[in-house]
Parts: structure tokens; sequence; C-alpha cells
């Protein structure tokens, strides 16, 4: 990837011309360089990664419960001047607007313009799935430079479901190719099969809005199988490398940057899900917790050469951390003694040293989320030449074999209640009992489930989606929302990202417009209350007469139910008292 370098370099040289007097939205996209295609979309690739994953550790990890920061709200508010905004209008949409208006009439171009405009869709996909209503029509365009108006979520929807069918389809696979592709490395049937899995993606997450459209355009990808992503070796995804500039943005905020905070944190939610079902890929995602460090359990373990039952504490590798504390209203937990209260910060699991390695690869669409896509398509009856159930299964088997997760490993897994096609889960409860880990006897939930767990880390974005769109996991709330939501004590994950602060300066009619479009009365869309099209009928809970309990069985009997099983572990553990 080192030739990259440059290229990215060459961009980044080229965008001062094209950001003057866009300082947002408004620009003027007439001038431009003679850069290559290939250099344009390897800066616009790398500048849409890196501001997803630079969000993934600032929000999007938290709301989708992977990892949890100390001081992380539920905020997705958009920074003035360098949020995603920004980002995608002027650093990506721009450039990729130039590559599509200068080669689009050349033939010996078409391949690569009809990346570009895969590529484009994507972005748009983003933009419509965090603000809802956004510019499409007139962004990037200098007819309109003083006063852009904005596409309704639906009508953006349907343009971008378009765009990724009318571009998939005029790729030649035999065609041009990229000289040098930070993607797929010039492979075009690679980039048409993730334009048309991009599309089933996009038209499942607006099937409610929608309707018959969106419920077309799965059934015509289904239809169309051999041209999904169907191997991992098609999974769409962006290599970094250890080089100055180049490298993985968690490495950059977490290892290479002075980072002063704690280092972020196993969310206890994901915990529940592992530890219910015996998740082998626990140990995969977060690294076990240093023995000095390590929490002590205290639990009650039958001795079997005694007959009876002794009351036991013992150190546990992983253990996961809170999203925050408990509300005032809560009363039963007067005279209790919080059992996770006193707990050091170190005690609680950090990802595993691969997520912040500075050559990580940056996953957009996995060939497991293929198939869990391709699964609730046909769960809905809209096509596929597999039953619901083996594409479900295959994508289990996909996301394992990546992690070099043993097959007796995953062949257990799949047979556990709660995984196993037609079954019902019984998960642990976290420990306030406040939300648990049960899977539905519905197969729908089990694909909605799986395709969260197989997001880590880099999806935490559209966890947020599917989320959203299903409400498939019952996530507990964040009890210290603080400036974020200072009407309520609790709150749920947001409907919607806030446009950034200045647009209403540099664009007030298309952001009144935008704001009437969305339903909001005023001229303040900083509440992320505001429901998007493409969400499920949701009824906010009010958690405030919650009944809730300490309860730490998720953490308990970790090695077994004996004391034999904890003796044979090696782990050193202290009696506290016995009975029969």
């Amino acid at each position: 990837m080192k030739k990259y370098i440059y290229i990215i370099c060459l961009v980044g040289m080229i965008l001062p011309a094209c950001t003057k007097n866009f300082d947002d939205i408004n620009t003027d996209p007439s001038r431009f360089e003679n850069a290559t295609p290939e250099a344009i979309m390897a800066g616009a690739i790398k500048r849409t990664n890196d501001a997803m994953a630079n969000n993934n550790t600032q929000r999007w990890w938290d709301i989708a419960h992977f990892i949890i920061q100390q001081g992380n709200r539920y905020d997705v508010t958009d920074a003035r001047g360098n949020g995603i905004w920004k980002t995608m209008y002027v650093d990506v949409l721009n450039n990729i607007q130039q590559v599509i208006r200068t080669y689009e009439s050349n033939p010996a171009f078409n391949n690569r313009v009809q990346a570009a405009r895969i590529w484009r869709a994507y972005v748009y996909s983003i933009l419509v799935s965090q603000f809802g209503v956004i510019p499409i029509t007139q962004a990037n365009n200098v007819d309109y430079l003083q006063n852009i108006t904005f596409n309704t979520e639906d009508e953006a929807y349907a343009i971008i479901l378009s765009e990724l069918k009318d571009a998939a389809s005029k790729i030649n696979p035999s065609g041009d190719r990229f000289t040098y592709d930070v993607l797929y490395g010039g492979n075009m049937l690679s980039w048409k099969k993730f334009g048309n899995t991009l599309r089933l993606r996009v038209a499942l997450q607006c099937t409610r809005n929608l309707g018959e459209e969106a419920k077309k355009h799965i059934s015509e990808t289904m239809a169309d199988e051999a041209n999904l992503i169907n191997t991992e070796n098609e999974t769409a995804k962006m290599n970094y490398e250890n080089v100055i500039n180049n490298e993985n943005p968690y490495y950059i905020r977490f290892k290479r940057n002075t980072f002063t905070l704690p280092q972020p944190k196993m969310s206890d939610f994901i915990m529940l899900y592992f530890r219910s079902y015996k998740d082998p890929r626990m140990e995969k995602y977060y690294a076990p917790v240093p023995l000095a460090s390590r929490y002590l359990v205290q639990d009650t373990l039958k001795n079997v050469a005694t007959d009876s039952m002794y009351v036991v504490s013992y150190p546990i590798p992983y253990n996961g951390y809170i999203k925050a504390g408990k509300l005032p209203s809560w009363t039963s937990f007067s005279n209790s003694v919080d059992p996770l209260q006193a707990s050091n910060i170190n005690s609680f699991s950090e990802p595993v040293a691969d997520v912040y390695a500075a050559n990580r690869p940056f996953v957009i669409l996995s060939y497991a989320e293929a198939q869990f896509l391709k699964a609730e398509a046909k769960e809905i009856g809209l096509g596929g030449s597999q039953l619901a159930e083996a594409y479900y299964y295959s994508g289990i088997d996909a996301c394992f074999n990546r992690l070099g997760i043993s097959t007796a490993e995953l062949n257990a897994y799949k047979a556990r209640d709660g995984i196993k096609w037609n079954t019902q889960g019984k998960g642990f409860s976290n420990y306030l009992g406040n939300t648990n880990a049960d899977i539905p006897i519905t197969n729908i939930n089990k694909i909605w489930v799986q395709r969260w767990l197989n997001y880590y880390p880099d999806g935490a974005f559209e966890t947020w989606n599917l989320q959203r769109r299903t409400r498939a996991m019952r996530f507990p709330p964040h009890t210290n929302p603080a400036n974020n939501l200072l009407v309520n004590t609790a709150a749920d994950i947001p409907h919607r990202g806030s446009y950034p602060t200045d647009l209403v300066g540099l664009n007030p009619v298309g952001y009144a417009d935008a704001l009437r479009k969305l339903g909001i009365n005023g001229i303040d869309d900083t509440q992320p209350t505001t429901y998007l099209k493409f969400e499920a009928p949701y009824t906010v809970s009010d958690w405030t007469p919650t009944q809730t309990f300490y309860n730490l069985a998720y953490l308990q009997k970790w090695y077994g139910t004996t004391v034999e099983e904890l003796k044979a572990s090696g782990t050193t553990f202290t009696v506290l008292s016995k009975f029969k």
C-alpha cells in the first residue's frame, strides 16, 4: 500500500482548490486539477474510512455497545467544520463528483466511473442514515451554490438504490480497471458485487418507508445472487499500513497519540450475549484482564467430594464495563452494596491488540454480513436460492472462520438454544437486572443479533442503523446523558444526528427546508429525538420506575458449577464459608 501514500498526498494537494467557498456544503466544484481516477478514488475511500473509524471511537462504539469509553454520552451532534457532514460533502463527494463529471463520457473509463458512482451512493447512504434529510440532487453542483435544497429521506433512498442498480449493471468485469485500487486491487467483478450487496443492505434498511419499491430492489438483487458478495475474498475492506499518516485511525487515537483517559473497555451488554451462549468470539474481540487487576467474583459452588456447598471468591479474566450509574428513583438499592462500585477501571476488559494494530484493515461490508442480508431477504420472502437457515449458518461460519475459531467450537455454538434455528434463548440479565440477552424464537431476530455481533469493531454505525430499524436488542439506558438530553434522567440511543451548528448560517434556506421536511418546528435540530422514517415504531422506556436488583449471575460459574472444576482451572480462590 506504500504507493497509495503518494496518491493520497496528491489528493490532499488538490483539495484546497476543490473546497473554496464550500465550507460545509456550498462549493464551486468546477475547478479540477488533472489527477487520475485512481488518485482521487484512493483519497476519497481513505477519507471515508478514516471518518467512519474516528466516529466509531468518538460515539458509535458506545451506541453499538461494543466498546465503552468513560465520559462518552449518546452524542451524535456533528462537529462544526470537521464532522461527518463536512468530511463527506467536501473531502469525499466533491472529489468523486469531479471524477464522474470528467470521465463519464469516455468509454475507456467506464468501469472506474461506475465504481465512483457506487462509492458516492455508499457515502450518501451514510449521510441519510445519520441525518435523514440531505442534499443529493443539488449537492456538489455548480448551479446551486447559494441555496441548496435538501432531498427528503424517501427521495434520498430512492436515488441511492437507483444509482447502485445502474452503476453495478454497467460494470464490465473484463473492461477497464483501476491500475491501483485500495479496495479490490482492480478487480471490477468484486466492485460489481459490492455495489449489488450494498444495494441489498440499503433496500432492507428502507423497507418500512419505501415499501414495495425497496422490496423490488431486494428481489432483484436476490435473483442475481451470483453477483452478490459470495466469498471472504470479496469482502469490501481497505488495508492500512504502519506508515505515518497511513495508519489505522484506532491506532492513531489510542496508541500513537497521547490518550490520557482510561483505555476503552468491553461493554457489559455485549458480554451478556457472549456469556449467555458461550460465544468464543469474546476472546477474539477482547483481551483478558491482567491477573493482578481481575475482578473478584463471589460465587456458590458445590463440593462434590464432601457433598456440601462452598461460598468462594475468585478472579475472572473478562468483565464488561457498565454504561452509566443508577437512577435515584431505583430505591431497591438503598440498603444494598453495589458489587461493582469499587471495581478498578483496570478490572474491565479492553479490545485485543489487533483492533489497535497500525495496519489493521477497515471492513466496510463483509462476506458474513452479506450472508445475513441474504438470510433476512429469504426470511421475508423476497428471494434466494437457499433456505434462510442456510444463509444464516453460513454467516456465522464466515464470522468464526475469519477469526480462526475451531470447527468444534463453531458447531457447539450453532447447536445452542437461541442460536440454533427455530429455538429461543434465555440469556443472562445485566447486573442491574433491567435488561437481558434473551433471543426470541422468531428466526429473523437471530439473524439481526448475529449481524450485530459480526459488526465488531468497524460496523458500529451499521449497528446503530440496525437497532433503529429493528429494535432487536434491548440496549440498557444511558442513565447519565448530561447535556445531550437535559430534560431526561435516562436516554435510549438517539434517533438521528443533528446538522453542523453553522449550517443555518451557511445555507439558511436549505436548513429551514430540511427542518420542515423532518417535521421539526423552529430552528433547532440538536435534540436527537426526531424519528427517521426507516425506524421501527418504538415507545421509549420510562426507566424511572423500573424495579432493579443486583445480579452477577452472568459473571458467576465462570469455570463451572463445582469446586472441583474451579480447582482444575488452576485459578486461585478463597473459601469464604461452607454449608450443607
